[in-house]
């Protein structure tokens, strides 16, 4: 009898014991599910698709959209230049004006917002917009204080109070504006030639443009009604190719305004040259076989190892198996640490 109870003791505590390990091996199984599911991250796939992290790939696809666009743009830009300056017929001048305004008007879409308005390279970050507004420039010239309420409607409406001090300078009253129109993404600032020019996404311009109101206390603004505060966007390229299309008869006389977006595009992907190279350098020395046929040589240098007799092939195994239990975040600074 007692050698039954001993045997069904036993049994039970053996049972006990496969569990607990089947416990930690299914705790080991989903540790490692959820390893390979969170890392790596899936990288972008850019024209020519890479096996690197996924800032570069970013990096890699921002300068390919840049590069494309300005490239296309140049040649249409250098096509109206010539026609212009050969004085071709008025019909071909303002056929080459449209063709060219139309693809400027594509500049977000076909650049994916790396190119902004003045032809700048935006490989970070949004494209931005400048924009002046003579209410504003009166605003802040005047020595009265007044709380104003602004109020930019669309989707949805948001409103901005502040206040501007009695006997302020202009450049005090201009950091009390960027305190309230700063929650709206608005930024002014004085340009080198001493005008206000203010700054937002131009993601948000058309919205600002066409919807935003202020109603102050009768000094600068009125009291009783929100008005509809008038801005006028920073002169770009894209108002000049306007101007041939309405007159293609004075197109010759924006020669030396197309001279200069030209010089401009060109700076701009002499910039993307050198950006490029630098990308390239950084993928070189992450490479792992530089030369052509080191990595057969290197596969057979382990296969020289595995065929040791000193040298435990479980050990190894156990070894590379240890470099995949490591944590995530420990594999993602090593991986930063040498980019």
């Amino acid at each position: 009898m007692s050698v039954k109870l001993q045997t069904t003791a036993a049994a039970s505590k053996g049972l006990r014991k496969q569990r607990a390990v089947a416990k930690v091996n299914h705790s080991r199984v989903q540790k490692s599910r959820q390893l390979i599911t969170t890392f790596p991250d899936y990288p972008l796939i850019s024209s020519t698709p890479l096996r690197y992290n996924v800032q570069l790939n970013q990096q890699l696809t921002s300068v390919q959209q840049a590069y494309d666009y300005l490239i296309k743009l140049e040649s249409q830009l250098s096509h109206l230049y010539s026609i212009i300056d050969q004085e071709k017929d008025l019909n071909v001048i303002q056929q080459q004006a449209n063709t060219l305004f139309s693809l400027l008007l594509q500049r977000t879409t076909l650049s994916a917002g790396t190119v902004d308005r003045q032809l700048k390279i935006v490989l970070a970050g949004s494209a931005k917009v400048n924009f002046f507004s003579d209410e504003f420039d009166k605003l802040l010239q005047q020595s009265a204080g007044e709380t104003l309420l602004f109020s930019l409607t669309g989707q949805k409406e948001e409103m901005i109070g502040l206040k501007l001090p009695e006997q302020s300078l202009p450049k005090q009253r201009l950091l009390q504006l960027n305190k309230g129109l700063g929650r709206l993404g608005i930024h002014g600032r004085y340009n080198d030639h001493d005008q206000v020019v203010f700054t937002i996404n131009e993601s948000r311009w058309r919205r600002l443009n066409n919807h935003l109101k202020v109603k102050g206390e009768g000094h600068c603004y009125p009291e009783n009604e929100f008005v509809l505060v008038q801005l006028r966007l920073e002169s770009a390229l894209e108002q000049q190719i306007q101007h041939i299309i309405s007159d293609p008869s004075g197109a010759k006389s924006y020669l030396d305004q197309i001279k200069a977006s030209l010089h401009q595009i060109t700076q701009q992907l002499h910039w993307l040259a050198i950006h490029k190279k630098n990308v390239g350098n950084r993928i070189t020395a992450m490479s792992t076989f530089p030369e052509a046929g080191t990595a057969i040589l290197a596969s057979h240098a382990l296969f020289q190892q595995l065929s040791d007799d000193n040298i435990s092939y479980s050990t190894l195994s156990q070894a590379i198996s240890g470099q995949g239990n490591v944590r995530t975040a420990t594999v993602k600074n090593l991986l930063l640490g040498y980019a």
